[in-house]
């Protein structure tokens, strides 16, 4: 966080810093909720910085607990009938 928000705060203002920090992290924590997160990934280092939001990627897809949809040999059928016509 502290690279993120000092690249962000003018150099004038420096003496007022911690204050903008602050600023920030109460941003962060009125705005993060369960259903849109916030995450803080430090820039000072990119290759943590990947790994870590490929992390944070993998973890929300996995718990949205995809699957296939379930078919019915009917239905199957009738897919094997539309990919024979398309494959003409």
């Amino acid at each position: 966080m502290v690279h993120y928000a000092s690249a962000l705060i003018p150099h004038a203002a420096g003496a007022h810093s911690s204050g903008y920090m602050k600023a920030y992290e109460d941003c962060l924590n009125a705005t993060s909720t369960d259903h849109a997160p916030w995450y803080v990934v430090p820039a000072d280092d990119k290759e943590n910085a990947r790994l870590l939001v490929s992390q944070i990627v993998l973890d929300a897809l996995n718990d949205l607990k995809m699957a296939y949809p379930k078919t019915t040999a009917k239905h199957l059928q009738e897919l094997r009938s539309i990919r024979k016509l398309l494959d003409k």
